[in-house]
C-alpha cells in the first residue's frame, strides 16, 4: 500500500517525492512501472472505496468512489471522522473497533459491513490493513471496501440451495429406502418365477411373506393371496379394516387378488394409509401373476396340443422328421420314419442318422430355408433304396421359441415310374405325329401332282380339242340345249378347281422355285390383295440348309400369319425373317398391328375356335419339334417367334429333350 501513501499529504509536491521513493527501488532492478500518473488515476477510479485514516480515525484521503456512495464531497471528507461526518452510531462503533484493532495490533483486518448510501441498502466486505512509517511507526491505515452484494445474495441463495438440497436429499434417501423395498419385493419375485420355472403351485406359497417387508410399516403388515380356490397367507394374517388388494387376471377374468394389510391404525396415506408407490407395487404383483397364470393356462394348453400333435403326425402315411437346423440334432421322428430306419434316431445327428454320413450331407437345404423363411420342396433319390421322394422343408416354431427345420418326405418312387412311362409315350406319340405329318404331306404333295398332271391335263385337253373343233366347224350359232362354248366354260372351271386344289395341298412353286422364292411370291401377292399394307422380308439362310419335311411347315405358318393379320390385325407393316442361329434356325412374324392380351388366349387346338390360326401355328410348330412364343401388348402390335434347334439339311430335325 506505500504507492498510497503520497495521498496523505495536502501539497502535489510532497505527493510526487513520497511516489518517487516508492518507485525507485522498481526502477533500480529494471521493472516497467505505471507512472505517478497513472497509478493516481489507478486508485481514484477505481470502482472499490479506498480511504485512508489516521490514529485519530480521521479520514486523510478519499477516492471517487467513497464519494460517490455517501454523497459528500472531499472538502467534507476530509479531516473528518465518521461521528463527525453523521454516519449511523451502530456504524461508527463498528469502524471504531476495527481501526482500533488494525492499530493495536498492526494487522490486517477483513470484516463484512451493511451500509444505506445513495445506491440503497448495499454489503461490503473490507480489507484494513496498517501503514508503518520508516521508522516502524503505526501512523495510518488504508481500507478498501468491495460491493459484494451480489456475490452475499448469490452466496445466501447457495446457502438456502444447500439447506433445501439437504431436505431434498433426506426425502429422496426415504424414498430410495422406500423404492428398495419395492425393487427387492419385485426382484424377489423375479427369482422365484426362475427358480420354479414359472409355475404358480410353486410361487403362491412365497408371495405373501415376499410382499409383508415392502410395505411401508412392514412390522404391522400382513398379506394374503388367493387364486382360485386356494388362499395363501403369512402366518399373522388377520381380516382388518385397513387393507389394499388388487385382482388377478387372466384372459381378460379374474382368477384370483393378492391383498395387504396393516394390523393397526397407521398415519394417512394417498389411500388410506397406503402410499401411491405401494397402489403401483400390488397392481404390480397381481399383473405379473395374471401373466403366469396365463402362460400357465397356455402351457396346459400346448401340453394338450402338442399331445394331439404328436398324436397327428405318428399317423402320417409319408416320413417326417424336426430336427435343430443348426446342431443337426434329430428332436423328432413318427412312427413311419421310425419304422423305415428301424430304431428311433431321436438325439442323433440327421446326417449320421439318415445317411451314415461323419458331416453335414452337401445337398443340405437349411441355409436356404432359414434364408428365405418358406417351404423349400425338392426331389431326392436314394443312392441305396433307389426309391424317390419329394420332400418339402421348412422353418417352424418349436416349443421352446428357437427355430427348427420341420421335414415331409413322401415316397414318389411310382409316381416317377409313371411319369417317366408317360414321357416315353409322349415322345412316341411325337414321333409318330411327325411320321403322320409327313405321310399326310407326302400323300398331298401325290395327290395335288396327280389333279395337277392327270385330271388338269385330261381337262386341258378336252378344252383343247371342243376349242379346235368349234373352229373346224365355223359354227357359232348356238346349238339347242347345251352348247359346246358351255361344256368349255365347265371345263375351264373344272381346270382353276383342280388347280385350287392343287395348290391348297401343296402349292407348285414350293417344289418348282424352292421355299425362298414361294415366300417372296406370296408375300407380293399379299401385297397386290391387301392394298396399303406392305411387307419386309428379311431371309438370310440356304434353300439347301432346310429339311424338306420343314419347308411346307415354315410356308404354312408365314401363310396362316399373313391370313390373321389380313383378319385381325389391322397391321400396315409385316416383318418376316428367317435366319440360322448358333445352335439351330429362327423364324420371326412381327406385325404393328393392334395386338392382343397373350395370357387371355388359349393355344390348344381343342380348345380354341376363336384363335384357331394361331393353334395351327402352334401345333404344326410343335409337331416339327420346334419352340413356339408369342409376344404381343394391346396397341403395340404382336411378334411370333418360333426356333428349330440344330437344323439341317442332312440329319433331319433333332428332338427337343424338353418335347
Amino acid at each position: 500500500m506505500n504507492g498510497i501513501r503520497n495521498y496523505t499529504y495536502p501539497n502535489a509536491e510532497q505527493q510526487g517525492q513520497i511516489f518517487d521513493e516508492a518507485l525507485e527501488p522498481r526502477k533500480a532492478q529494471g521493472k516497467i512501472m505505471p507512472t505517478r500518473s497513472e497509478l493516481e488515476n489507478m486508485i481514484e477510479n477505481s470502482g472499490d472505496l479506498i480511504f485512508r485514516v489516521d490514529r485519530d480515525f480521521r479520514h486523510l484521503y478519499v477516492n471517487k468512489a467513497v464519494l460517490e456512495t455517501t454523497g459528500l464531497s472531499r472538502e467534507e471528507y476530509l479531516g473528518k471522522t465518521n461521528r463527525e461526518l453523521g454516519m449511523p452510531e451502530g456504524l461508527c462503533d463498528f469502524w471504531d473497533g476495527v481501526f482500533s484493532q488494525v492499530f493495536e495490533s498492526g494487522d490486517s483486518q477483513k470484516v463484512e459491513f451493511n451500509y444505506t448510501g445513495t445506491q440503497g441498502l448495499r454489503r461490503y466486505q473490507l480489507c484494513m490493513v496498517p501503514e508503518p512509517d520508516s521508522n516502524g511507526n503505526l501512523s495510518t491505515a488504508v481500507g478498501i471496501a468491495r460491493d459484494i452484494t451480489e456475490r452475499a445474495r448469490a452466496e445466501e441463495q447457495l446457502r438456502q440451495t444447500e439447506r433445501d438440497l439437504r431436505r431434498h436429499q433426506e426425502a429422496l434417501e426415504a424414498l430410495v429406502a422406500e423404492r428398495t423395498k419395492e425393487l427387492n419385493c419385485l426382484f424377489g419375485l423375479s427369482n422365484l418365477i426362475e427358480l420354479h420355472d414359472s409355475s404358480l403351485k410353486d410361487i403362491l406359497p412365497e408371495v405373501p411373506d415376499l410382499l409383508v417387508p415392502a410395505w411401508h410399516y412392514p412390522e404391522t403388515a400382513c398379506a394374503r393371496v388367493v387364486m382360485g380356490d386356494q388362499a395363501f397367507t403369512t402366518d399373522n394374517f388377520r381380516e382388518t379394516p385397513w387393507r389394499l388388494s388388487a385382482p388377478v387376471k387372466a384372459g381378460g377374468r379374474q382368477v384370483g387378488a393378492v391383498e395387504v394389510g396393516y394390523l393397526e391404525e397407521s398415519p394417512d396415506g394417498d389411500e388410506g394409509p397406503f402410499l401411491t408407490e405401494e397402489r403401483a407395487l400390488i397392481n404390480n404383483i397381481a399383473h405379473r401373476l395374471g401373466i403366469l397364470a396365463e402362460r400357465n393356462q397356455a402351457n396346459e394348453i400346448m401340453r394338450l396340443q402338442w399331445q394331439q400333435f404328436t398324436a397327428i403326425i405318428d399317423n402320417f402315411v409319408d416320413s417326417l422328421y424336426i430336427a435343430d437346423p443348426h446342431t443337426h440334432e434329430i428332436l423328432l421322428v413318427n412312427k413311419s420314419l421310425e419304422r423305415a430306419l428301424g430304431r428311433n434316431p431321436v438325439g442323433g445327428v440327421c446326417y449320421k442318422e439318415f445317411q451314415g454320413l461323419d458331416a453335414p450331407c452337401d445337398f443340405c437345404t437349411n441355409e436356404i430355408i432359414l434364408r428365405e423363411r418358406k417351404p423349400y420342396t425338392w426331389e431326392y433319390r436314394s443312392p441305396v433304396s433307389k426309391e424317390s421322394y419329394l420332400v418339402t422343408d421348412q422353418i417352424i416354431k418349436w416349443p421352446d421359441g428357437r427355430d427348427v427345420r420341420f421335414e415331409v418326405a413322401v415316397d414318389i418312387t411310382e409316381r416317377k415310374k409313371i411319369e417317366g412311362a408317360l414321357r416315353e409315350s409322349g415322345r412316341r406319340l411325337r414321333r409318330l405325329s411327325r411320321k403322320l405329318a409327313r405321310a399326310q404331306e407326302a400323300e398331298r404333295k401325290r395327290l395335288a401332282k396327280e389333279i395337277h398332271d392327270s385330271i388338269g391335263g385330261k381337262l386341258s385337253g378336252i378344252k383343247y380339242g371342243v376349242e379346235k373343233l368349234l373352229a373346224e366347224r365355223g359354227d357359232n350359232q348356238p346349238s339347242p340345249g347345251i352348247s359346246l362354248q358351255d361344256v368349255i366354260a365347265m371345263v375351264k372351271e373344272a381346270i382353276q378347281e383342280s388347280r385350287r386344289l392343287s395348290t391348297s395341298l401343296r402349292p407348285p412353286e414350293l417344289d418348282d422355285l424352292g421355299l425362298m422364292r414361294t415366300i417372296r411370291s406370296t408375300c407380293r401377292r399379299f401385297e397386290k390383295l391387301y392394298s396399303g399394307r406392305r411387307v419386309e422380308m428379311d431371309l438370310r439362310i440356304k434353300e439347301e440348309d432346310i429339311p424338306e419335311s420343314l419347308k411346307i411347315v415354315i410356308y404354312r405358318i408365314i401363310e396362316e400369319a399373313l391370313t390373321n393379320v389380313a383378319k385381325h390385325s389391322d397391321a400396315q407393316l409385316i416383318r418376316i425373317s428367317l435366319q440360322n442361329k448358333d445352335n439351330g434356325s429362327e423364324l420371326t412374324i412381327q406385325d404393328n398391328g393392334e395386338g392382343f392380351r397373350p395370357e387371355g388366349v388359349k393355344l390348344d387346338a381343342m380348345e380354341s375356335k376363336s384363335h384357331q390360326g394361331l393353334s395351327n401355328m402352334r401345333e404344326r410348330t410343335e409337331l416339327s419339334g420346334g419352340l413356339f412364343r408369342i409376344e404381343s401388348e394391346k396397341k403395340h402390335g404382336t411378334t411370333i417367334r418360333i426356333f428349330w434347334p440344330r437344323l439341317t439339311a442332312t440329319n433331319g430335325l433333332q428332338e427337343l429333350s424338353s418335347i
